[in-house]
């Protein structure tokens, strides 16, 4: 095999895919579990979307859209409390008393200035024939 196909072999070792908080998303899933004898629906930025437009709902004290919009940067970035995955109860408990926080969430939910997430990713390499995770890049 010629030095240029051994390249393209290896380049194809890796690949990146948005990744969660270490542990984050296994404990929703077995908190689900316990709870409901079932695992989520859905995936890990699922959870975070709707954790924020909770989150921020709760912050705007309405269910109006406008008033829920404003407050998603609020409760998606520092500073605050850091608020994770699977305890939400315990987040809204603080928002309602005042307590300003950071959702970190299963992903690592960061928002720039224009809304975009900055999350974590996860780094795979293709190990003995499956995809291994190498890295977490947050």
């Amino acid at each position: 095999m010629n030095k240029h196909i051994k390249r393209a072999k290896a380049a194809l070792n890796f690949g990146t895919a948005t990744g969660t908080e270490e542990g984050a998303w296994d404990g929703v899933c077995a908190v689900e579990m316990a709870q409901t004898g079932s695992s989520p629906t859905g995936d890990a930025e699922s959870y975070d979307a709707m954790a924020l437009i909770i989150l921020a709902s709760q912050a705007a004290r309405s269910t109006d859209r406008a008033a829920i919009q404003a407050q998603v940067m609020n409760v998606a970035n520092a500073p605050g409390t850091e608020c994770h995955a699977g305890k939400l109860a315990e987040c809204l408990k603080w928002i309602s008393g005042g307590m300003p926080v950071d959702y970190v969430g299963a992903t690592g939910v960061e928002l720039d200035a224009g809304g975009t997430a900055n999350g974590s990713y996860s780094e795979s390499e293709v190990i003995g024939g499956a995809f291994t995770s190498v890295k977490i890049h947050k």
